[in-house]
């Protein structure tokens, strides 16, 4: 499904892993699930030296983050919270560290960000796990290409099919002016002002 992504990325990547550290690498996705997911593959991928592969551990907690920072080993920290990233700063010159966030959050702009798949690289994932035609279509409708979303509408475990906001009736409504505007950029005065107007709160509540 990223066969694509890692073709266009794998180059700069590669740069990024073979050069002195300098700072984190940042990856942004619809979700971190599917930023972790890209990784995996890129980490995969037969021009990426295998060592690379085998120093990468993903981390959600600051502290076995700090744990395994205190010892002399050599390793890839992937950090995926706001608790652990904060732990970086004093690694990232040390270690190669990559940060995976949420695309419309990511402050600066990331090294890869990644977009939804394009009809044939979508459809070509769908038919190597046995879906084609009418349930494809239906499919690429219904995710608009979104692999996070795919994910969700493809799973069988009921606690992935549904998401958290779902049981949370407050959250829900909060979400719907969210959900009619799309897509916002943090950084743009303009369009946090417009966020605000529309969720008829101040910006920072609605982040």
């Amino acid at each position: 499904m990223f066969s694509q992504a890692v073709g266009a990325h794998r180059a700069g990547f590669k740069r990024w892993l073979e050069a002195a550290s300098e700072r984190p690498f940042i990856v942004a996705a619809d979700s971190k699930d599917e930023a972790l997911a890209f990784l995996a593959c890129l980490f995969r991928d037969g021009e990426i030296a295998p060592r690379w592969k085998d120093l990468t551990a993903v981390f959600h907690s600051a502290e076995k983050l700090r744990a395994l920072a205190s010892s002399a080993s050599v390793f890839i920290p992937i950090v995926s919270s706001e608790e652990a990233e904060r732990e970086l700063a004093p690694l990232y010159r040390r270690l190669h560290c990559i940060t995976v966030r949420p695309r419309n959050t990511v402050e600066p702009e990331p090294d890869i960000a990644l977009d939804l798949l394009g009809y044939e690289a979508f459809h070509n994932a769908l038919a190597d796990m046995g879906i084609h035609d009418d349930r494809a279509d239906f499919l690429d409708r219904e995710s608009g290409r979104s692999p996070t979303i795919l994910r969700r509408r493809l799973s069988k475990i009921d606690a992935i099919r549904t998401p958290l906001w779902v049981a949370e009736a407050d959250t829900a409504k909060n979400l719907i002016p969210i959900t009619l505007i799309g897509a916002w950029h943090s950084e743009s005065k303009s369009d946090c002002e417009v966020v605000s107007a529309l969720a008829d709160r101040p910006y920072r509540q609605v982040e």
